[in-house]
């Protein structure tokens, strides 16, 4: 079996990194050419069902013994935040270096709930190059390097309780590098990307740790089609490689000993129309591949159409709508991983209206009311869930 690649390391590393950006800044706070920008944004919010839990009963089959899980929904409130900052270690000419920090979190009130927390940090420097900036014309090369640390608690959705020999393993310290080229050629506009991470993931208990390694590759084109409208298209080539995850064989859906490896082809287009100055209307459609590289057991294809609205009645006020649908169909693979039961199908509905009030040039007010739904024959992963959340956001550039 392969063997992991060294993550252990960016265990050691991101703390050493975050006190290095400590002592850096008020080094460079000092230095003539310099900049400072950040980002805060945070919010009270209420969420129906935090763990994604089925919303009825169902049986098991993925167990022998077949079961019968109650419904078990849980609710509640929780704190959300977003934070970052960014600041300009160096600047020549049309280079500049940036050294970033980047925090999300969501802090649910309540005993009950905490198996629901998750954190996110990132640290990085990226490098970034103006070749060209002149009206409609503009040319940019960046590059970064990053550190990431995710907490996630792994929890039995039925229920929220954490599986206490593996509640570490969708939490993960990452690291990797990402480059992006674009051009926007007055009405032409292409950009290209590139990424790879690494990803260390916590202990996993008695199941295979989801240690991998992710390369992404982007590219995108947009062009208007007319005076009021924009057409984009672009692909997305992602191959997430694991370390010590095992496929399964596509004859019986049992564990085949070979390392899990996931290819995934995303093509998707988007239509912009502006209504008028006030309405702009986008269709967003996008069909996915994923392909098991062992057998096919866990090969899909996903369909997925979005219709996004935004409204400016005044120079204060800017809301938000999206409606969005989606199918994803397997071919090989069981619900429940149990042969006697029919192939996996599952299908989903996400609506969000949001809404931000600007209150001077650096701050606003914003809410936000999220609905998400999602249908499927493998019924431990079928539920429903309302979000709303208010807050408050700063920036400063």
């Amino acid at each position: 079996m392969k063997k992991s690649v060294m993550a252990p390391p960016v265990r050691t590393m991101l703390p050493l990194c975050v006190a290095g950006v400590l002592l850096a800044l008020p080094l460079a706070a000092t230095a003539a050419d310099q900049d400072l920008r950040w980002s805060v944004a945070a919010g009270l919010g209420y969420d129906s069902n935090p763990y994604r839990a089925p919303g009825d009963s169902y049986v098991n089959y993925a167990l022998i013994s077949q079961p019968t899980v109650p419904a078990n929904e849980k609710s509640g409130f929780y704190l959300d935040a977003d934070a970052g900052v960014d600041y300009r270690l160096a600047h020549s000419g049309a280079s500049s270096w940036w050294l970033g920090y980047d925090l999300d979190f969501s802090r649910y009130l309540g005993s009950s709930l905490s198996n629901a927390d998750v954190y996110k940090h990132v640290l990085s420097l990226e490098w970034e190059n103006i070749f060209e900036q002149k009206g409609a014309r503009e040319r940019a090369l960046s590059a970064r390097g990053f550190f990431s640390k995710v907490k996630d608690i792994y929890t039995d959705r039925d229920d929220g309780e954490r599986d206490v020999s593996g509640a570490d393993r969708s939490s993960y310290d990452g690291v990797g590098v990402g480059v992006e080229y674009k051009n926007r050629l007055s009405a032409l506009k292409y950009t290209v990307s590139g990424s790879y991470e690494v990803r260390d993931y916590g202990n996993a208990g008695a199941a295979k740790e989801y240690d991998q390694n992710r390369l992404v590759l982007a590219g995108e084109v947009s062009y208007p089609l007319a005076k009021k409208t924009d057409i984009s298209v672009g692909y997305t080539y992602k191959n997430v490689d694991y370390d010590k995850r095992e496929a399964r064989r596509k004859l019986d859906a049992l564990y085949s000993g070979e390392l899990l490896n996931y290819v995934y082809s995303t093509l998707d287009v988007s239509l912009r129309q502006s209504v008028t100055q006030q309405w702009v209307m986008y269709f967003d459609f996008a069909y996915t591949t994923r392909t098991d590289e062992f057998e096919g057991y866990n090969d899909y294809t996903k369909n997925a159409f979005q219709v996004r609205a935004l409204f400016s009645p005044s120079d204060t006020l800017d809301m938000k709508f999206t409606a969005g649908v989606w199918q994803r169909d397997y071919d090989n693979a069981f619900a429940f991983e149990n042969i006697d039961q029919p192939k996996k199908e599952y299908d989903g509905l996400d609506l969000d209206i949001k809404a931000e009030l600007k209150r001077d040039e650096s701050s606003r007010y914003w809410s936000k009311l999220s609905y998400t739904s999602e249908d499927t024959n493998d019924d431990r992963y079928a539920y429903d869930r309302v979000q709303f959340l208010v807050g408050m956001a700063w920036e400063f550039k």
